[in-house]
């Protein structure tokens, strides 16, 4: 396989266009502020500079004039992948409690009181509550926590847990444990990370706050949403490299496993060939076309069936990972994976290498 020369230059093209346009939205406000927790990744520590909550008018107002795509993106994972507690019914509505720091490695077993009905910011992906914790309480992992889980009951009604059971303050009794939400703040609920009204994906997570745009006589000063929007969450399917050199963590997680080593990014396409952020087809997914098939039969005829060539990773258990994006750039028996391992490490020598010559070639 060759090394991609043209997607490095690709990609630098595209970096610098939506590096233009986020100026040209910038400039018709106040500064930029820092957030709380972003850029770095690193709970608790300030992220980058953000534009104000003020530039943000709220995917309401998108969809005032753009009715079609507004409609279309409401059915989509994105618009539903972090919902307000409001939306589940509980038997009994969560109350006060007390919560432990889990991220405490000190011993002081920091701990505060929250009425959870308050403090509670939204749900993500049906399972993780997440809760603002007071900066006074002394919490080491940022602003945001995953103070529990839910699932749904035998009786329609939703049931709380904590996010995590332990002793904290060795008194013989289980207490109640959370975990901060940092890590997955800026993907999952960027609108908390900005500190906007719509915590978590809207029309303004990938086109910019829309504030210049809807006041302009022209409605120009938006970004058009391009792949470099898609990769900040979702990646190129790279892996990470780890102290042993003859090993490689896949990133699962975001999604396009493979998809930098896959036919499709040799032959340049990039997410918009097959993807739409505005609408679902028949099978629910984020696809231009009705069906899965259909969106390979446009290229490929009857010659591939998606089943064939993108495997589901026997490692995800809760169905965090989308299917792999390689397209038959590699199997997952010839990857070396070891289902047993959380990240899923790559460990065959000759696409170690390979991938590593890909990776270094751009």
């Amino acid at each position: 396989m060759n090394i991609r020369t043209n997607y490095k230059t690709m990609f630098l093209v595209m970096a610098i266009l939506f590096l233009v346009a986020a100026l040209v939205v910038g400039c018709g406000g106040s500064e930029p502020q820092t957030g709380d927790n972003g850029e770095t990744g690193e709970p608790g520590e300030p992220g980058g500079d953000i534009e104000p909550a003020s530039m943000y008018v709220g995917s309401e107002a998108c969809g005032s004039c753009h009715t079609k795509a507004h409609e279309g993106y409401l059915q989509t994972s994105h618009a539903t992948a972090f919902k307000p507690l409001s939306e589940y019914t509980f038997a009994e509505a969560p109350g006060e409690v007390v919560i432990y720091d889990d991220a405490d490695k000190d011993g002081e077993n920091t701990f505060t009181t929250v009425n959870l009905s308050d403090a509670v910011v939204g749900v993500m992906l049906d399972h993780y509550v997440v809760a603002k914790v007071p900066a006074e309480a002394g919490f080491e992992g940022g602003d945001y926590y995953r103070v529990g889980g839910i699932h749904e009951g035998d009786d329609g009604n939703w049931v709380l847990e904590p996010a995590k059971v332990k002793d904290y303050d060795s008194d013989g009794t289980e207490d109640w444990g959370v975990k901060t939400y940092g890590y997955c703040l800026k993907c999952h609920s960027p609108g908390l990370a900005e500190d906007t009204e719509e915590a978590g994906i809207s029309c303004e997570t990938c086109h910019g706050p829309g504030k210049e745009h809807v006041t302009a006589e022209k409605k120009a000063g938006t970004i058009v949403a391009d792949e470099a929007a898609c990769l900040t969450c979702h990646g190129d399917g790279r892996p990470s490299e780890t102290d042993d050199p003859g090993v490689l963590v896949a990133q699962n997680h975001y999604g396009t496993r493979n998809w930098l080593f896959s036919p499709h990014a040799e032959a340049d396409m990039l997410c918009g060939s097959c993807h739409t952020p505005h609408s679902i087809n028949e099978e629910g997914n984020q696809l231009k076309a009705a069906t899965t098939e259909e969106s390979c039969s446009k290229c490929h005829g009857d010659r591939y069936a998606a089943a064939d060539f993108m495997w589901v990773n026997p490692s995800d258990p809760y169905n965090h990972f989308s299917k792999d994006h390689g397209f038959g750039a590699y199997w997952l028996d010839q990857l070396g994976d070891d289902p047993a391992t959380k990240p899923v490490e790559i460990t065959d020598p000759d696409i170690v290498s390979e991938m590593k010559e890909i990776m270094g070639g751009e």
